[in-house]
């Protein structure tokens, strides 16, 4: 084998290696986050989230299920409803974008009566929905709640979690 063909074979083994780890990216992420979630850890939670973007996402959310409830135009009870559910929203979506809010919403602890060795959350499903977007579905096997949809955003070379996507209020009433 010559040494141009060499240098070849190995530029192409580099870039397999580089497209590869590239594409594999977000799915570690998802993994760290999972992990860092269930090991109740602030520090590598903050390290995977943009908190602006998560509580942006979530405060846009909730105050787009409160228009669809409460009327805009009404009498003044329900501009008093309005504006207490305005401020409970930015405290909501303040809290849950923190790494404890994260953690506090993704797992619930087992009663004393109730031990399990399964995971605390579970991935259902998880994948690339654009170049930049990375979609993954959470459930807690050990609590009745519904599948929770965490949206990652290439960030730089990075991902980061942008986005925490709410089960839609029908889905709830069937």
């Amino acid at each position: 084998m010559t040494t141009r063909a060499r240098y070849g074979l190995l530029g192409g083994l580099v870039l397999l290696i580089g497209s590869l780890l590239f594409y594999a990216q977000p799915y570690w992420t998802s993994h760290r986050l999972q992990q860092a979630i269930l090991k109740q850890d602030p520090q590598q939670i903050a390290n995977l989230i943009d908190q602006t973007a998560l509580t942006n996402s979530l405060r846009t959310q909730l105050m787009t299920s409160m228009d669809r409830h409460i009327p805009a135009q009404g009498d003044e009870i329900d501009a008093l409803g309005r504006l207490l559910t305005q401020r409970m929203i930015e405290q909501t979506a303040s809290y849950v974008t923190t790494p404890e809010g994260l953690y506090s919403i993704t797992v619930v602890e087992p009663t004393e009566n109730k031990t399990t060795s399964a995971p605390a959350i579970q991935v259902q499903s998880q994948g690339y929905q654009s170049f930049n977007q990375f979609g993954m579905t959470i459930t807690n096997p050990s609590a009745a709640t519904l599948p929770l949809h965490l949206q990652l955003t290439r960030q730089g070379l990075g991902w980061r979690l942008t986005q925490l996507i709410l089960p839609k209020a029908e889905a709830t009433q069937n």
